[in-house]
């Protein structure tokens, strides 16, 4: 379990955490207790337990006087889970696929950031299971190497509490294309990292979601990068 305590500057309209300082704590496995060694001031904490623990992060201001005392508990929420399946389009389970989490465009805070958002591997039969902070979220999937599927993205999961999808998700079918990269010489560029990304916009609202990373990779000593891409939404 973590905690940090950031000095923050209480006569500060901006809205801007001031970086004065940062401690970093770890509490006892046993009691869950922990010291705290303050300057006297006004402090942002964040309890952030680990990505498999059943609680959920939690954030407070804390006011040190100059006088020795005790901070109540802070009582932690229980935090959700997210389960799921991930198969081909032909309804294979994809084994060792990895599913990270994304924020939403259009979600709430999930709650203080001090620590990158959860991922895990499916495992043989393409199941998953993830601990998230109450929020929106989309689900990107990557499968193993040589997989017959593609990557991809999927978007608006609601997570207030235990949630199992009812159906699985399904990657597309990959396309293979091949992209060859040159010097300003003409010769091939090898070890040159590519990667290409999903930009859509609504030209109704003029609303373009962060772009989603659909392939990245490297190109050989012919300058020849092998591309598999999921082109159409399963």
């Amino acid at each position: 379990m973590q905690v940090t305590a950031d000095m923050t500057d209480p006569n500060d309209r901006t809205g801007v955490r001031a970086a004065y300082a940062s401690t970093l704590l770890v509490t006892d496995s046993q009691l869950g207790a922990l010291d705290l060694t303050l300057f006297p001031h006004t402090y942002s904490v964040a309890v952030l337990p680990p990505d498999d623990s059943g609680f959920a992060r939690t954030s407070f201001r804390l006011v040190v006087s100059d006088m020795q005392g005790f901070m109540a508990a802070p009582e932690l929420e229980p935090r959700p889970t997210l389960s799921g399946r991930v198969v081909s389009a032909g309804g294979q389970p994809i084994a060792g696929a990895i599913v990270s989490t994304l924020l939403a465009i259009d979600g709430p805070d999930p709650g203080p950031l001090g620590a990158p958002l959860p991922q895990t591997a499916t495992d043989g039969d393409g199941r998953f299971q993830l601990r998230l902070q109450p929020g929106r979220y989309a689900l990107d999937v990557t499968p193993p190497g040589r997989s017959p599927a593609a990557r991809w993205t999927f978007d608006g999961y609601d997570v207030a509490g235990d949630l199992s999808l009812a159906a699985p998700l399904t990657l597309p079918v990959p396309l293979a294309a091949q992209v060859r990269v040159v010097d300003p010489a003409g010769k091939p560029a090898a070890g040159v990292a590519v990667r290409l990304y999903d930009v859509t916009c609504d030209t109704g609202t003029l609303s373009c979601p962060a772009p989603r990373l659909r392939e990245s990779t490297v190109t050989g000593a012919d300058g020849v990068a092998a591309l598999s891409l999921g082109i159409a939404a399963p």
